[in-house]
């Protein structure tokens, strides 16, 4: 299957500023996504969307399509799936190829094995699949632990699991953000990346890293130098 893949990286970030080229592990962190994205096999085209002038200059650097999003696009009130939607419309106006799959590549998940793009091309042999996103178990601070606050009183989320014994609970997953995919004609057609049916893709806990944080940085290096990160990308 052929995939076009989009890599969003805006200037603007609440957590850390200039977050997208802070120094990770030698290198800014977007360009661990762009070198996962132009090495891998099994990936056709890749897109960086993006109002940083500093983030394009970087981006110029290797064989990618950049497109200049607009600030509408670069707010926090934007959504990933418009910023997508405008990405693969200038790229379509530049290039009419067809493709099967979209790929979104977050720059704040650095950590990612090569083969896996091929085992989530893998996933779509089965004609229902629309999208299938990477997720990991809920090992710890189970759910069915939760509550709310209503009127200074405690409301559990799940109150018909609320007395169970742990080993009675059901399985929870949680996006990680590492990888999103999707059909393309679906994804053109509702304009979003979650589109069910959708498959889950098991991350190994060990790569698993959401960087939002100076913590988050700290962390992606150490499972970098101690995972031996080189044999994955």
């Amino acid at each position: 299957m052929k995939i076009i893949s989009v890599i969003p990286a805006r200037a603007g970030s609440k957590g850390v500023n200039n977050k997208n080229i802070r120094n990770l592990f030698g290198k800014p962190l977007i360009i661990h996504t762009i070198e996962f994205a132009i090495k891998n096999p099994y990936i056709s085209k890749v897109i960086v969307s993006t109002d940083s002038d500093v983030i394009k200059e970087l981006a110029l650097k290797y064989p990618v399509f950049i497109v200049d999003r607009p600030k509408y696009l670069a707010s926090d009130d934007a959504t990933t799936d418009d910023v997508v939607v405008h990405a693969l419309n200038e790229y379509s106006n530049f290039d009419k190829s067809n493709f099967d799959l979209v790929l979104l590549l977050q720059c704040t998940s650095p950590l990612r094995k090569s083969e896996d793009i091929k085992l989530l091309s893998e996933l779509f042999q089965d004609k229902k699949v629309n999208t299938v996103f990477s997720v990991n178990k809920i090992n710890s601070h189970h759910p069915a632990r939760t509550y709310t606050i209503e009127k200074n009183f405690l409301k559990p989320n799940f109150p018909h699991l609320e007395r169970k014994r742990r080993q009675e609970l059901p399985c929870f997953y949680i996006r990680n953000g590492t990888y999103y995919i999707v059909r393309k004609k679906q994804f053109d057609e509702q304009k979003k990346l979650i589109i069910y049916p959708a498959k889950p893709f098991m991350i190994d806990s060990n790569l698993s890293v959401d960087i939002d944080s100076i913590e988050d940085f700290s962390r992606a290096e150490f499972i970098m130098r101690n995972n031996n990160y080189n044999k994955y990308v």
